[in-house]
């Protein structure tokens, strides 16, 4: 397991970044990393601006850009772990963001080799053993997986086979669907955080802050 923190928006090349951890992961290894990402692509002329810049505001990327970047290094699947919104405090940085919207987001991906490229129901459920420490009546697996103990709990095919092959394969009991996908699974806004932010109104400090 890899953790990183504020990481990201430091680095100058962020698919160097990201290619390290896919190396040294075995499979089923797991990398969170959490740091401040925007709703869209940070214009070009915000360099130009030292205060956005020595603030590192314009070197944060668009959380879209980040999944995309995590599949060019060979990740297949990137999930959202957690988001918060974040609200600058009037100043000259307040000021300079203009319409963009900053998040405070962890993402959580696994080194796991042919998941499909969008989350299939193949009929699979787990039950929780409620015998992960610290997370003894609810897992949070990501944003959309939280699992309480004892509960059996429909989930994907790429989730069900993460949890397969990670630290938690003794904390759940598996219960196996169909060899072929029945269709898309209905997540709850399955990698989108900005909508997950949306739902939870959640303005925490997050990372970064």
């Amino acid at each position: 397991m890899i953790v990183s923190n504020c990481v990201l928006n430091l680095s100058s090349d962020k698919e160097a970044l990201l290619r390290h951890p896919f190396r040294v992961l075995k499979e089923g290894g797991k990398f969170d990393f959490s740091d401040v990402y925007a709703d869209r692509r940070i214009p070009p002329h915000f360099e130009e601006d030292l205060i956005r810049y020595g603030e590192f505001f314009s070197n944060v990327l668009f959380w879209s850009d980040t999944i995309l970047l995590a599949c060019k290094v060979g990740f297949e699947a990137s999930r959202v772990f957690e988001t918060s919104s974040i609200e600058l405090k009037s100043g000259k940085l307040g000021e300079r963001v203009e319409e963009i919207e900053l998040y405070s987001i962890t993402f959580r991906i696994f080194e796991l080799a042919g998941l499909e490229l969008t989350r299939q129901d193949c009929g699979q459920r787990i039950i929780s053993k409620g015998s992960v420490e610290d997370n003894s009546h609810h897992l949070i697996f990501d944003d959309s997986n939280i699992v309480a103990e004892s509960e059996q709990v429909a989930v994907c095919e790429n989730t069900y086979r993460m949890l397969k092959v990670s630290r938690y394969v003794e904390d759940f009991d598996f219960i196996s669907g169909s060899e072929m996908p029945l269709g898309d699974f209905a997540a709850n806004d399955a990698a989108t955080p900005i909508a997950s932010a949306a739902r939870s109104r959640s303005k925490k400090r997050g990372c970064c802050q």
